[in-house]
């Protein structure tokens, strides 16, 4: 696979990732739901795709990610509690940086009808 997908186009892809959004954030304000459904959505979310990683492994018998077969059971389920942790940890960061660059009174959060 590193033939066709070399480790660095992998990093270099996981990792522009970062100061595009943080440019982002500069340049356009987001709406955010409430916490708790923003929060909500991404557990959804993130809990189907741990949940398509395990039934490729069930059914193949090969971890979408190799790494994954290092972990014991009890070790799996830590990883991805650690993972969705981490998740919600970025959801709230980006939130956060949001709120302190564009405050709560821009025009775009406040409703007109």
């Amino acid at each position: 696979m590193d033939s066709l997908f070399p480790s660095w186009m992998n990093h270099a892809m996981h990792t522009v990732v970062l100061p595009v959004l943080l440019g982002e954030i500069l340049v356009e304000p987001h709406i955010y739901p409430k916490t708790k459904y923003g929060l909500a959505a991404l557990g959804t979310v993130s809990l189907a795709y741990f949940g398509w990683v395990v039934w490729v492994y069930l059914t193949v018998g090969i971890w979408v990610y190799p790494v994954l077969g290092l972990f014991s059971n009890s070790g799996l389920a830590v990883f991805f509690f650690n993972n969705m942790l981490v998740l919600a940890l970025l959801y709230l960061l980006g939130q956060t940086l949001n709120r302190k660059v564009w405050g709560k009174g821009h025009p775009k959060f406040t409703r007109t009808w």
